[in-house]
């Protein structure tokens, strides 16, 4: 054989290898959107509903002690089947004058913006299936109050970092007077995930899934709108609730001791010392603000605890517990 004859038919061999082996390269999952299954971003509500169907009950089936009871298995397919049909009608347009606005999701959506979302759940969570234009492009993962009871979130994105590697990305923020981890970000080719600590307001982590060019479209809007000052809209109005029942709760006890807080600023004046209302409102103004700029100075001086960076480099050995965790 000429050494022509023996270098093609030594490529055609390699080229067969690589053939053989391209389909099972091309077919695997994702690593990033693993937690969707056979879902696909861009799935129409239908598909979605019906894929989510079969996923549990192949849950069911999976299960070992309903392998040899058929009554608890029928049980347990209704209860499946009512969920399904529970989570089929949870179908809810997002530019309408919804709830969410003020929920766990609503930094996880732009109103006016063609959003909707479906809500299903189980034993350690609600997922939030999030479609725009008709298409499947965001799940979000928001874990039960119960399920994270005493686990930090420094130790919940240590867990994810071992299943999903080290994390792209990560932010700190400040709570009580000392740095702590608020957010991870991973990224692969077509997906993103961040690990959200929302402690804050709703005593619980979410984790999102997102569609990367869609997800990075949608950023870019957000950050627009919040440079023309409508982009906190929704988060804001989760905080003036927050605020106005603390302040209402520290009103009524301030009153039950004290009775009425107005202040006359002309009880025990000369009258001709007198200050005429609209001076009284203003000299008001003027105490309040400095109260405000000396409680501004007093924090300013308070200092802040600088928190070590996580580096997430050696998730093996760090340990920290959680290993029970179930992570998306």
């Amino acid at each position: 054989m000429s050494n022509t004859s023996r270098l093609v038919s030594g490529l055609v061999v390699v080229l067969s290898l690589f053939c053989f082996a391209l389909p099972a390269f091309a077919g695997s999952k994702d690593g990033l959107s693993a937690p969707l299954g056979d879902i696909k971003w861009g799935d129409k509500k239908a598909k979605v509903v019906e894929k989510v169907k079969q996923q549990m009950l192949q849950k069911l089936r999976e299960r070992d002690d309903l392998k040899n009871d058929r009554v608890l298995m029928q049980r347990e397919r209704r209860r499946v089947l009512d969920e399904i049909d529970r989570f089929e009608k949870s179908y809810e347009e997002l530019d309408k004058n919804t709830s969410y606005k003020v929920s766990i999701i609503s930094d996880e959506f732009i109103k006016g913006n063609g959003e909707a979302v479906m809500r299903v759940k189980d034993k350690i969570a609600n997922r939030y299936y999030f479609f725009i234009d008709g298409g499947l492009y965001k799940m979000v993962v928001a874990y039960n109050q119960q399920y994270l009871k005493n686990v930090g979130f420094e130790t919940f994105v240590v867990q994810a970092a071992k299943k999903y590697g080290k994390p792209d990305d990560t932010a700190y923020g400040y709570a009580d007077g000392e740095e702590v981890l608020t957010a991870a970000e991973w990224t692969d080719n077509n997906t993103v995930l961040r690990v959200k600590n929302k402690k804050e307001f709703y005593d619980t982590f979410t984790m999102t899934f997102a569609e990367k060019s869609t997800d990075k479209r949608l950023e870019a809007k957000r950050e627009s709108m919040a440079d023309d000052g409508e982009g906190d809209e929704i988060s804001s109005e989760v905080k003036a609730l927050t605020a106005r029942s603390a302040s209402d709760a520290d009103a009524d006890v301030v009153d039950s001791i004290v009775g009425d807080s107005d202040i006359n600023l002309n009880e025990g004046r000369p009258v001709d010392e007198q200050v005429r209302h609209g001076e009284q409102a203003k000299q008001a103004e003027a105490v309040a603000a400095k109260e405000k700029k000396t409680k501004k100075k007093k924090r300013k001086k308070k200092k802040r605890k600088k928190k070590k960076k996580r580096d997430f480099s050696d998730i093996e050995a760090s340990g920290g517990g959680g290993d029970d965790l179930i992570i998306y």
